[in-house]
């Protein structure tokens, strides 16, 4: 890459508009460093700086959509809408096989979303979707050999009859993973049936392409894995409670995350291997606080508390009980690890209060009983906490004074759930109704968003170095997304 383009780039990522875009995208062209094809694909999607870039209409490629326009009151026919679904089928199979199974992938992962609104959510299909990504890349006997559990499983019950009894038997899945593994001669048609039936789960075409191109516009610019893209959007799935997650958190060193449940349940995922989640002993009573901090000897413990004011310390490495202290508040709703674990400051009821963790002494109030505090969280360095309420308002407050050193805008009419310091003290992830918000309290403004829950969030973690941020609640599997300084636009 020459320096111009270097240079043009360099304008795109700081400013994010759309003319630094078009320009770069143009340039990358005519230099060579992006194909006219896969420029062509991302204007085809509908990405208007590629449009723009392009400088003309993309190719005809598709399979009759262009005489399908809306004609009257025939744009609100339901024929109208299979023939437009069955164009564009035929339209995903035109950019070549490479592309074509990129786009029957794409489709088969919106499946998550439509079953988990119609019969719950599922891991054995996010499993066999886990399979089908790493397929797609993998050698013809790498991909027979993912491929063959979740296919062998769909093929048998659709040989009872039983559409539903389990996921991989959905017809838009099995089209794709068949599409994947098929020879140069059968894969279009298979292909061409996944994007179709994929669009028969959504409102119409345009959004399916919408959703689609979320995943295959950062593919073709960037060659961002659309696994990887997905992510940014979605989350990756680390796993399920029993019941609704009430914490999430990260270990000190970033390579674990652990979950705390209504049910009493904490649970440790290993980040990056999801099957080698463990769990600690069950407690007593609904968990509604944790952290985790760094014990004496380095090794990390998680602090967990109940609804009914008990507190113990617990050895992530086997769960072993370390100190039980009681707090005597009552309606414990959450708690936070100060510095390097000499004291904790607890939200209950009626006030947030700091203890010593080791006498369970209880010391200065921070804050009293209206609004409702209902979650909190130590900033890393141990000189701030957040306090998130009922009126759906963040505080950052001094530990020492109480003093109110930021507060934020409400953010809903809602309470807020959850609150998690990111990348330092500044940057505050916020859980309040199904989404996370990340605002900067030293700028006031809100950064990012992460809306693809589909229930309540009641739970958000960010690792210790501020790019990933885990969440969960009551509905699909808790998952976690990276969350970047400074998000790009589009």
């Amino acid at each position: 890459m020459d320096e111009s383009l270097r240079d043009l780039e360099r304008a795109f990522r700081q400013r994010g508009d759309r003319e630094s875009e078009v320009r770069w995208l143009a340039a990358r062209v005519r230099s060579g460093d992006l194909a006219a094809e896969r420029l062509e694909l991302a204007a085809w999607l509908g990405h208007a700086p590629a449009l723009e870039a392009l400088g003309r209409d993309p190719a005809p490629v598709d399979g009759g959509e262009a005489e399908l326009a809306p004609r009257g009151e025939e744009e609100d026919s339901w024929d109208f809408e299979v023939r437009r679904r069955a164009a564009f089928g035929e339209s995903c199979t035109r950019w070549g096989r490479d592309v074509a199974l990129r786009f029957a992938v794409a489709a088969a992962w919106t499946l998550p979303r439509w079953r988990d609104r119609v019969t719950g959510p599922d891991d054995e299909l996010l499993e066999a979707l886990e399979a089908l990504d790493a397929a797609v890349d993998a050698s013809p006997e790498e991909a027979a050999s993912l491929l063959a559990a979740p296919l062998a499983v769909g093929e048998a019950d659709a040989a009872d009859g039983d559409r539903w009894s389990a996921p991989a038997i959905d017809p838009c899945y099995l089209a794709a993973a068949r599409a994947v593994l098929a020879p140069d001669a059968g894969w279009k048609d298979l292909v061409r049936s996944a994007v179709v039936d994929a669009g028969s789960r959504r409102r119409s075409v345009d959004e399916l392409r919408a959703r689609l191109a979320e995943e295959l516009v950062p593919w073709a610019i960037d060659g961002i894995d659309p696994s990887e893209a997905r992510s940014r959007h979605t989350g990756r799935r680390l796993g399920r409670e029993e019941s609704i997650v009430r914490r999430v958190l990260f270990t000190p060193d970033g390579a674990h995350a652990i979950s705390t449940s209504q049910r009493g349940t904490v649970t440790v995922y290993g980040l990056g291997v999801p099957e080698n989640a463990r769990s600690l002993p069950r407690q007593d009573h609904d968990l509604y606080g944790a952290d985790v901090f760094r014990g004496p000897s380095g090794s990390a413990r998680v602090v967990v508390g109940d609804m009914h004011g008990t507190i113990r310390v617990l050895a992530v490495e086997d769960g072993a009980v370390v100190l039980e202290l009681e707090t005597g508040t009552g309606d414990l709703r959450d708690l936070a690890v100060l510095g390097g674990g000499e004291r904790l400051v607890v939200a209950s009821g009626s006030s947030v209060r700091l203890f010593d963790l080791a006498s369970g002494a209880a010391g200065a109030t921070l804050a009293g009983a209206e609004p409702k505090v209902g979650s909190l969280a130590a900033s890393p360095c141990g000189t701030r906490v957040a306090l998130g309420d009922a009126s759906g308002v963040v505080r950052i407050v001094d530990p020492v004074s109480g003093a109110v050193i930021a507060a934020s805008p409400s953010f809903r009419d809602t309470s807020i759930q959850d609150v998690a310091f990111v990348g330092g003290a500044d940057r505050v992830a916020v859980a309040v109704g199904a989404e996370v918000i990340v605002w900067d309290a030293a700028a006031g403004t809100i950064v990012a968003r992460i809306e693809r829950f589909e229930a309540t969030v009641y739970a958000v973690a960010a690792s210790p170095d501020g790019r990933l941020v885990v969440g969960g609640g009551a509905g699909p599997p808790g998952g976690q997304g990276e969350c970047p300084p400074r998000p790009r636009p589009r």
